[in-house]
């Protein structure tokens, strides 16, 4: 996403396999351009103690188990978010 068309966002869905620094920084980024503003669901293997900590601090909504996870959670989690 571009700069302007990530600052009109109002939730990210940020779908890995780990979550890594790079996970983070893009959440951190989001949250920059939208000033806080920006609720983010993140679907992952795994989030460790630390880094969920962060991901709230950037805007963390919900955290889904990216295993055990449907399309239809994702949505609703999104929805719930906004």
């Amino acid at each position: 996403m571009t700069n302007d068309e990530l600052a009109d966002a109002d939730v990210m869905v940020l779908l890995t396999a780990a979550v890594s620094g790079k996970s983070l920084c893009a959440m951190s980024r989001a949250s920059q351009l939208t000033g806080g503003r920006i609720r983010i669901v993140l679907v992952a293997d795994h989030i460790s103690e630390q880094q969920l900590a962060l991901a709230v601090n950037h805007g963390l909504a919900s955290f889904l188990v990216r295993p055990f996870t449907s399309f239809n959670q994702i949505l609703a989690a999104a929805v719930d978010a906004h």
